[in-house]
């Protein structure tokens, strides 16, 4: 005998609940796709800060390097030079004011 004939003695679920049934499977779905993708999108951005901090890092190295020398250099030079100027033309229109 089949199962067939006590059908209509079960009590069949409201369309609410089947509906609500599908949201929590979605909504579980949609939370484990997220998690995956955001997890993904972190990995890369790790990824492409260590790429660029490695770099920046080389790159402030080498300007380090080559700055440090050139700016003590210059700048010892012009502030020499500013400075030598400056005493050169404050004493040459003191006494040429005078």
């Amino acid at each position: 005998m089949s199962q067939t004939p006590f059908q209509k003695f079960q009590k069949k679920k409201k369309n609410s609940v089947v509906k609500e049934e599908f949201r929590q499977e979605k909504k579980k779905y949609r939370k484990e796709r997220n998690a995956f993708f955001d997890k993904k999108k972190e990995e890369e951005y790790q990824a492409r800060q260590a790429k660029k901090g490695g770099m920046a890092a080389k790159a402030a190295d080498n300007a380090k390097g080559k700055l440090a020398i050139g700016n003590k250099q210059s700048v010892g030079n012009y502030k020499t030079t500013w400075s030598s100027k400056n005493a050169t033309s404050k004493i040459g229109q003191s006494s040429s004011g005078k």
